[in-house]
């Protein structure tokens, strides 16, 4: 399965991609829709919303620590249910990379449970 799309926000490229083996016959394009309105034209639309990305930190106690990512949610529209690709029995079957201007900063597993 790849799952995959860019929006731009604010002069910065965001790039998504959720990533596995369990389903090698999925491949979709997510789309960026300024409205959020989905067209007639295409049977499958998958859409990032208005607030598409958010990656949450762990704070250092030590400045030269590095920064740990540690929490990403990604947030879609859709008009058909996809939330079957989105479920394993393994926590790291599904792999999910966040991009910031080509530069990766977030790179993990899709949380069992924590979508809907």
């Amino acid at each position: 399965m790849l799952i995959k799309g860019s929006f731009k926000q604010q002069n910065i490229l965001w790039e998504v991609y959720f990533k596995s083996d369990l389903y090698p016959e999925v491949s979709l394009e997510i789309g960026s829709s300024p409205d959020g309105l989905f067209g007639e034209n295409q049977n499958f639309q998958v859409y990032f919303s208005s607030d598409a990305v958010e990656v949450t930190t762990e704070s250092p106690e030590d400045t030269f620590a590095p920064i740990i990512k540690h929490s990403a949610t990604v947030n879609l529209l859709t008009k058909t249910y996809i939330g079957q690709y989105f479920w394993s029995e393994s926590p790291i079957d599904i792999r999910v990379e966040i991009f910031r201007n080509s530069e990766i900063i977030f790179s993990g597993f899709v949380t069992q449970g924590s979508y809907s």
